[in-house]
């Protein structure tokens, strides 16, 4: 272990949990498709997303480390091949896409919702603001993340921990899906949750490796 800068990781690790939550994790809507659904057996399916994503993000930050990779088109290309390397980046792209306009949106709907702000103005500032922090490069998600990573980690928490407590009572009544039960699925939802992130994510964390000066974490 050497020349260990601690900011440093905790950044990292901040930006790796900001892809991971996300919108879609932070309002609630993920904890209820891939895990509260399958009631306390949701739990066994958040740990091994948990697992999953340590044991690949692990892998990809050694590789980049290790071979020198300094983006992650490079990353990508080289553990991947040229061809279907190429494909992966058109096919994150487009998840990034989506994931953007999600994001606009449920911005927009919530400023209407709480502030009464016009639902395309709302959408309009959100823009700004990402046009702002990405025309910094990765320390402006560097900076954004660690004002608004512990924000969505704790609202995630805290409305997983409500809505499982508060899934047999009369909040759901009328909510067919979360009263739909598969039992024994957990295990393919944590999967499934854990792989469509990672792919987003390996493009962050590749870029990452290099942050600040000389980032060294073995």
């Amino acid at each position: 272990m050497k020349d260990i800068d601690l900011s440093k990781i905790i950044k990292i690790v901040g930006v790796y949990i900001a892809m991971i939550v996300g919108a879609g994790f932070a309002s609630g809507q993920e904890l209820l498709q891939f895990f509260v659904r399958y009631g306390r057996m949701g739990i066994w399916g958040i740990i091994l997303s948990g697992i999953i994503f340590t044991v690949v993000g692990y892998a990809v930050m050694s590789i980049c480390l290790d071979k020198k990779y300094e983006s992650s088109e490079e990353f990508i290309k080289n553990i991947f091949g040229e061809n279907f390397g190429g494909l992966l980046e058109i096919i994150i792209a487009l998840l990034f896409l989506t994931f953007y306009f999600a994001m606009v949106s449920a911005t927009g709907s919530a400023l209407k919702q709480v502030f009464n702000i016009n639902f395309s103005f709302g959408a309009f500032i959100f823009s700004i603001l990402c046009f702002v922090c990405l025309s910094k490069d990765i320390d402006g998600i560097l900076k954004m993340n660690a004002v608004f990573a512990p924000i969505m980690v704790v609202g995630g928490i805290v409305t997983g921990m409500y809505i499982l407590t508060a899934q047999n009572t009369e909040v759901f009544s009328n909510n067919s899906l979360v009263l739909e039960t598969i039992k024994n699925n957990w295990f393919s939802s944590g999967i499934i949750y854990a792989s469509y992130n990672i792919v987003t994510s390996i493009s962050v964390l590749a870029q990452l490796v290099f942050v600040g000066n000389n980032l060294r974490v073995v």
